[in-house]
Order: structure tokens, then C-alpha cells, then sequence
């Protein structure tokens, strides 16, 4: 199961041109469940309304209509996570992504080479 990254999903949805032929494959395939972290969601609509990006006002629910990926909630566990990880990576939404990872035992697709500091299974 692939967990993806916040700037994976804004390409996805706005942007594909700019992912590679093999994330766009991953992407498409029906058959392999996707999930985005609710905290790519709140990173999007934190930059969206600091007019750092533009995004369709229906961002969110198009996220899981027109793509079929499935919303990971944030929850508590997940949340106290963080507080365990290494500060290889100063960023809140990617710390809590890498938690979510973790926890959920997901595959992440991004491309930040931080996260391979941590304890998780990246998607190559």
C-alpha cells in the first residue's frame, strides 16, 4: 500500500507532467490502493490560503472522487508519534506523513531525500 507525499499528490491532481512515468503508472494502477495522509490535505489548504498555492476550491473531495485515493485520518497515535522520530526533517506535515507511514505499515512515495533517514519503506 503507497502513502503518498503532499507535493506527489499536488502533482497528481494539478500538475502530472511532472511526475515520472513510473510514479504516473503506480498512480493509475486500479488495482494498487493509494492513500494520502490527511495532513497533505491541511498542508495544501494552509498554502492555498496563504496564496502560496493555487488549488480548485473542491480540492479536497475531488482527491478522493476523481482519483479514488483513500484519505488516511490523522489520529492520536499517529499524532504522538512524532514526538519519537529524529529531527532529520524540520517540516510538521512530512514528520506526521513519515509517522503515518510508519504506523500504518505504507510504502511512501515522495521525493524529499530526507525521508530516507527515517525508518520507512520507501517506494523506488
Amino acid at each position: 500500500m503507497i502513502l503518498i507525499d503532499t507535493h506527489i499528490l499536488i502533482w497528481a491532481m494539478a500538475s502530472p507532467e511532472n511526475l515520472t512515468p513510473a510514479e504516473r503508472n503506480v498512480l493509475e494502477d486500479i488495482t494498487r490502493p493509494i492513500f494520502v495522509s490527511a495532513a497533505s490535505i491541511w498542508e495544501c489548504a494552509i498554502k492555498c490560503g496563504l496564496g502560496k498555492l493555487k488549488l480548485p476550491p473542491d480540492f479536497e473531495s475531488r482527491v478522493q472522487q476523481t482519483t479514488g485515493y483513500k484519505i488516511v485520518p490523522i489520529d492520536a497515535v499517529m499524532a504522538w508519534r512524532v514526538k519519537d522520530l529524529p529531527q532529520h526533517h524540520g517540516d510538521p506535515f512530512d514528520r506526521l506523513i513519515i509517522a503515518t507511514a510508519q504506523e500504518k505499515h505504507f510504502t511512501l512515495m515522495t521525493r524529499d531525500r530526507i525521508f530516507a533517514q527515517y525508518d520507512v519503506l520507501l517506494w523506488e
